[in-house]
């Protein structure tokens, strides 16, 4: 009987931290919830199955010697469109359910390290460990509302690269980084 409930917890803790290709399913939900955003499934940009399927590539694979600022953040050369899918549904007036999905999901990444950086041995190794740092509303700080979202993206963008780039993601520094996120959807809220 042990065995069969030590099965089942294997399982069950193998379908919680799977496949997430950017910070888990738990963290954008976390993030949608807290920002005030309801009928949405923040999830829903990780679902492609493949990347071909993705229109929406959140990362920007931007090496450590480039620094993003609020003046190239929309026109980094890097793979990855998560800067300007960001400044794209910003500036729109009305958005529809999935580039709602989307906008909160950007709001989410950029804080992540590893999708400011480049997709090198170390991120391809790192990122669901990354992924699955443990975030829950008690860890949260309330931060200000930006009163320039894009501004702000740029400023959590960068802060993430340089993390990246130290190899060092702390829990601590994770519950920062996922409040930054919240207070970027907020400001993004339409």
């Amino acid at each position: 009987m042990n065995r069969i409930i030590a099965i089942i917890a294997i399982i069950i803790a193998l379908t919680i931290t799977s496949d997430a290709v950017a910070w888990n399913c738990a963290t954008h939900t976390l993030i949608a919830q807290e920002a005030g955003y309801t009928g949405i499934d923040a999830c829903a940009p990780d679902e492609a199955k493949t990347l071909e399927e993705r229109s929406f590539k959140h990362w920007k694979n931007t090496p450590a010697d480039i620094h993003v600022t609020k003046d190239n953040f929309n026109t980094l050369p890097y793979d990855g469109n998560l800067y300007e899918k960001l400044v794209e549904l910003k500036g729109k007036a009305t958005l529809t359910v999935i580039e709602t999905q989307e906008l909160v999901h950007a709001a989410g990444d950029i804080s992540q390290p590893l999708h400011n950086a480049a997709y090198d041995d170390y991120n391809k190794a790192q990122h669901k460990a990354y992924d699955n740092i443990p975030v829950t509303a008690e860890c949260l700080t309330v931060l200000p509302v930006p009163t320039d979202a894009v501004t702000y993206a740029a400023e959590i963008a960068e802060q993430a690269r340089v993390t990246a780039y130290t190899h060092a993601f702390t829990q601590e520094q994770a519950c920062y980084a996922v409040s930054q996120s919240v207070a970027l959807a907020k400001a993004l809220h339409k």
